[in-house]
């Protein structure tokens, strides 16, 4: 599974089978084909398309933690579009997603923003939309780590040093089993790597 570069939506419809209402499954769907349109043309450092890594998160989310819940899928989908999309703002995601969903993508992208302004400080882990968007950013995490062989965009100890340093701390403190699962994967990974 960790060697799949892409989780196609036929994967997904079939993952989501469990899902008895029809109309989450459709708003997943949704996600999925604005996903697939936002990232289109956007490319990582290896070449393979920038959706390819978002399918993926989703999948960690699905197949891995078995989280169905619409709201948090969605989310992992859609967690960059607002930093990816002119078009896409939280109105349009709270229109057509929910409030909840478009609460967790702008938490997920105003922790980014201070990311990247090197703003972060630890307390700001409480912004990122709580234990869901603890789960989002740890899945992608995570997946970064299992493809470091196709998009090394930073020396891998610095990126492992950084995830320990963001998030470790706070995500060991949360009794939560899906945040623990995507912890002891993350170490998996950080041993592949580190020895």
């Amino acid at each position: 599974m960790n060697g799949e570069l892409f989780y196609s939506k036929e994967e997904l419809e079939r993952d989501l089978q469990p899902i008895q209402d029809s109309a989450q499954i459709l708003k997943i769907l949704g996600a999925y084909d604005m996903a697939e349109s936002v990232y289109l043309n956007r490319y990582r450092a290896n070449g393979n398309p920038h959706f390819f890594h978002i399918s993926r998160i989703c999948r960690i989310i699905i197949s891995e933690l078995k989280i169905l819940e619409s709201d948090i899928v969605i989310a992992s989908m859609l967690q960059d579009v607002l930093n990816m999309s002119r078009e896409i703002n939280p109105e349009v995601l709270d229109y057509n997603f929910g409030s909840y969903v478009s609460y967790l993508i702008d938490s997920l992208t105003e922790e980014y923003k201070r990311q990247k302004q090197m703003d972060w400080k630890i307390e700001h882990i409480q912004d990122l939309g709580g234990p869901d968007g603890l789960i989002i950013r740890l899945s992608k995490c995570l997946d970064n780590l299992r493809f470091l062989d196709f998009d090394i965009v930073q020396n891998p100890i610095s990126y492992l040093n950084s995830i320990k340093l963001k998030y470790f701390d706070v995500a060991e403190h949360i009794e939560n089993k899906h945040i623990s699962y995507l912890l002891n994967e993350i170490r998996k990974e950080s041993n592949k790597i580190i020895g």
